[in-house]
């Protein structure tokens, strides 16, 4: 298995926004970025009668190229998964260790695939499939987010932990045609006592309850995915918040063509200085593949947006993607329209799992949003290579 590719990026106009978040991290800026990861998995073999045994491992290296002859340094090398598989026929697997972990259209957990490290999970992931491998699914996991043990402190056990946990069902195959999933999902970050400054942390748990359909009735397609969280802040306070995503569009020219209509909505907190969330957690999705490839809006939560969507076949090989963004922000002291973004792209699928992507982006701001209103661009051409039995 491998991934590798090179990227070229470049961005102006985003030192003029002045934002806080994404816009001031992705400042006006030029550079390569790289990601070689290079690995294998194991033919299974028979442990006992009806249970094997396959193993993934997939070092990478990833970053911004820029060692050279001048320094005698190595770029970093680490692993991006590395996991056992045991599997009881085509109804149970388990997989214990290191993996990506990705559902639907990456709205809510995602691999980040276009970023030069990607996202990936520490723990124990099932998968139970009654109807054998082409049936109905469902996935149970519990991972790791953070470890809080700090070097050279007594830390109590758990202290400063975090947890991410679920259950996924993909019910589509049931139903005969189209897509439907049902998700909970849960990140809990257990009670606890600083030892460093003695204060009392209260257990914060939230819970993610969310379903996603996606199907077609002739030449229109559609999609929508909605979520309700609830739960409590490490402050004591409530959480109660949600979102929706909902696309639909039609086929054109023998499928040569897909233009769709999407909106989207994540609720922010109207109070931000008190306890209570409620503003959207977005958890761990893919982002900019929905809020613009600029980066410039964040995270999917306070946001709301509407989006034109046109996909178009060139050539067998060659596909073009043409996106035009509105955003606004719903709650907060600061609401209304703050932009709007046109993204556009060409992918050359160059054949043997190699393909060459370039997209040009620009974000257009509200000048009274932003306190300015320069236009942003980003400009990325990518060689890339993928090898995924």
């Amino acid at each position: 298995i491998a991934t590798v590719w090179t990227r070229f990026e470049s961005r102006t106009g985003y030192d003029a926004l002045a934002t806080s978040g994404p816009a001031r991290l992705n400042a006006d800026q030029d550079a390569f970025y790289y990601r070689t990861a290079f690995g294998f998995v194991t033919r299974p073999f028979e442990v006992t009668d009806g249970l094997s045994v396959s193993l993934t491992a997939l070092p990478q290296a990833s970053g911004v190229w820029g060692v050279g002859g001048d320094e005698l340094t190595n770029a970093e090398l680490g692993l991006q998964e590395g996991y056992l598989r045991l599997k009881a026929g085509d109804v149970l697997r388990l997989d214990v260790g290191r993996r990506e972990v990705s559902y639907g259209e990456h709205v809510v957990i995602g691999a980040v695939p276009w970023h030069q490290t990607g996202r990936t999970f520490d723990g124990l992931f099932a998968r139970l499939t009654p109807g054998g491998a082409e049936g109905a699914y469902l996935d149970v996991f519990f991972t790791g987010l953070d470890e809080g043990l700090s070097a050279g402190v007594a830390s109590p056990f758990g202290a400063g932990d975090g947890y991410f946990a679920g259950a996924y069902a993909g019910l589509g195959n049931w139903l005969g045609s189209g897509e439907l999933d049902l998700y909970t999902l849960h990140t809990v970050r257990p009670r606890f006592t600083d030892p460093t400054t003695n204060e009392e942390s209260e257990t914060a748990v939230t819970s993610t309850f969310g379903a996603r359909a996606k199907g077609s009735l002739g030449p229109f397609r559609y999609r929508v995915e909605t979520g309700l969280q609830v739960g409590r802040t490490a402050g004591g306070g409530s959480v109660l918040a949600y979102h929706v995503d909902a696309e639909a569009g039609v086929a054109l020219a023998d499928g040569r063509a897909t233009l769709s209509l999407e909106g989207l909505y994540a609720s922010g907190d109207d109070d931000p200085s008190d306890a209570d969330q409620r503003a959207w957690n977005q958890l761990f999705p893919t982002p900019h593949k929905f809020l613009g490839f600029t980066d410039i809006m964040g995270a999917r939560s306070n946001v709301g947006s509407g989006v034109v969507h046109g996909r178009f076949t060139l050539h067998p090989k060659v596909k073009a993607l043409v996106d035009v963004h509105t955003f606004f922000r719903p709650e907060g002291p600061s609401t209304g329209y703050v932009g709007s973004e046109v993204d556009l792209a060409l992918k050359w699928m160059l054949g043997g799992g190699m393909w060459v992507w370039g997209a040009y982006n620009v974000f257009l701001p509200d000048e009274e949003a932003f306190g300015d209103d320069t236009l942003a661009h980003y400009v990325e051409v990518q060689l890339g290579y993928r090898l995924r039995p």
